[in-house]
């Protein structure tokens, strides 16, 4: 993630565009869709696996400045959080 984040950072600063790299440690990761991180342990505090959610070393995105102007509406200028992670299907 850190290699695509790179690179969609320098290509969007080519041509002209605000970009910065974003990096979170202890990243969660939703993996079955349910906006939750679910994690099962058994009372010795082993993982049961009983979810496809999991937890990140780390991940890296990307955020652009968007401007308020043009069609874009003033209320959403800003910083917007863009990844350039394939993501998993």
């Amino acid at each position: 993630c850190w290699v695509f984040s790179g690179l969609l950072t320098t290509l969007l600063r080519a041509i002209g565009i605000p970009a910065r790299s974003v990096t979170n440690f202890a990243s969660a990761h939703d993996g079955d869709d349910t906006m939750t991180i679910d994690v099962f342990i058994d009372e010795n505090g082993n993982d049961l696996k009983w979810s496809s959610d999991s937890v990140w070393n780390f991940h890296v995105w990307n955020e652009v400045y968007i401007r308020g102007t043009g069609h874009w509406p003033a209320v959403y200028a800003g910083w917007a959080a863009v990844d350039a992670t394939p993501q998993v299907k």
